[in-house]
C-alpha cells in the first residue's frame, strides 16, 4: 500500500450527463481538474462551468479505487463515459469496500426501491421562487465564460460531419431498450442488470 494520500473524483457534464472518473495524488482543493484526453477536450468545448465534480474517495488506496470503479463500470466501452481506458496499473488489486459500499446499506437500497416505485422523495410539488430563477438566469449569463464565434463555428462544423452524425445514430441504436442502473457509486445504462446493481440513477450532491 502506498503512503501517499490522494483522491478519486467524478466529473459529470450537466449538458449531456457524460462522466469522467480519475484519481490524483494530492488534496481535493489543490486545483487539479483532470488529465483524460477526451475529458479535457469536452471541458474545453463545454466550459468548466457545465461540469460538476464529486469526490468518491480520499485515502492512500486512491489508485486501486479508481481502477476498481472503472473496471466495474467498464468505462472504456461505455458511450456515456469520457474514460478511454479502465485504469492505468493492472498490478494493483481492487479494494474491498465491504460495509462502506452504499449498496450494502438497507436504508440506501430502500431509498432506491422507493424512488423506482414512484413513492415520495420529499420534493413533490417543489418549485423555485422567482428570485431563485433569476439567480440561475444571471449565473448562466454572467459566469465569465463564453465561446468565441470561431469556437461556435468549429462546434457546428464538427456536429455536422457525417462521421459524427453516424456515431450519434449508432449510440442511439445501442441504447435502445437500455435502462439506467447504479451500484451506489457509479451509474450506467445497460440492457441487463449486473449483479449487485439496482435500477435507477444516483442522486447528485451539490
Amino acid at each position: 500500500m502506498s503512503d501517499v494520500n490522494g483522491f478519486v473524483y467524478r466529473w459529470t457534464n450537466i449538458i449531456n450527463d457524460m462522466w469522467y472518473i480519475g484519481s490524483h495524488a494530492g488534496t481535493v482543493d489543490d486545483g487539479y481538474v483532470g488529465s483524460g484526453v477526451a475529458f479535457k477536450k469536452a471541458l474545453h468545448s463545454y466550459g468548466k462551468h457545465n461540469f460538476e465534480r464529486e469526490i468518491l474517495y480520499e485515502g492512500t488506496e486512491f489508485r486501486a479505487v479508481e481502477k476498481h470503479l472503472l473496471k466495474t463500470a467498464d468505462a472504456s466501452r461505455d458511450d456515456t463515459s469520457y474514460n478511454l481506458i479502465n485504469g492505468s496499473n493492472d498490478n494493483i488489486p481492487p479494494p474491498r469496500f465491504g460495509a462502506d459500499n452504499p449498496m450494502s446499506n438497507p436504508v440506501y437500497r430502500k431509498r432506491l426501491s422507493d424512488a423506482k416505485k414512484g413513492r415520495s422523495n420529499g420534493r413533490e410539488g417543489y418549485k423555485h421562487t422567482e428570485e431563485t430563477k433569476q439567480k440561475i438566469r444571471s449565473s448562466n449569463l454572467n459566469n465569465g465564460y463564453r465561446h468565441s464565434d470561431s469556437v461556435k463555428e468549429k462546434m457546428k462544423e464538427l456536429a455536422n460531419r457525417p462521421e459524427h452524425i453516424e456515431r450519434c445514430v449508432n449510440i442511439a441504436k445501442r441504447q435502445k431498450g437500455c435502462r439506467w442502473c447504479n451500484n451506489g457509486i457509479i451509474e450506467r445504462m445497460t440492457h441487463d442488470l449486473p449483479n449487485g446493481w439496482a435500477y435507477g440513477r444516483l442522486r447528485r450532491t451539490i
